[in-house]
């Protein structure tokens, strides 16, 4: 399915309407739109953060990106941003692993995720993947 943006309120979604403010009027293309936000991916076993710890991109973590439909390049490399926070490098792509109860979070980034005005200034209150029209 193709994702579409929401013009009421920004939500990206692949269903007909919104599920975050109910409307119907969705983008037919992304002409014009700058994605800001994408948060939670998915998730990997806490095993795999010795990898994160020595910089290493396996084949292993490869693939699990793979089963979630993200791709690694050859190219991508890990950086650690603090005990428990590694970066993913990848050309113009950047995810931040998070290490959580148990388990390993993964995020996509498009903004700083401490950058928390950002959302303030555009009403951002329910988590998920969000455009902006640009004019």
């Amino acid at each position: 399915m193709t994702e579409k943006a929401c013009r009421n309120c920004n939500f990206i979604t692949e269903k007909s309407n919104c599920p975050a403010c109910g409307g119907a009027s969705l983008s037919g293309d992304w002409a014009g739109y700058v994605v800001v936000l994408e948060p939670y991916l998915f998730s990997l076993q806490l095993e795999l953060k010795q990898e994160l710890q020595q910089k290493q991109v396996s084949e292993k973590l490869r693939e699990i990106f793979n089963q979630h439909k993200y791709t690694l390049s050859e190219q991508a490399e890990i950086q650690p941003i603090n005990s428990k926070e590694w970066k993913i490098l990848d050309g113009k792509r950047e995810y931040v692993i998070k290490e959580g109860n148990e388990q390993l979070n993964i995020y996509k980034q498009y903004i700083d995720p401490n950058d928390s005005e950002i959302a303030k200034r555009l009403n951002i209150t329910q988590p998920g993947k969000y455009a902006l029209r640009v004019r």
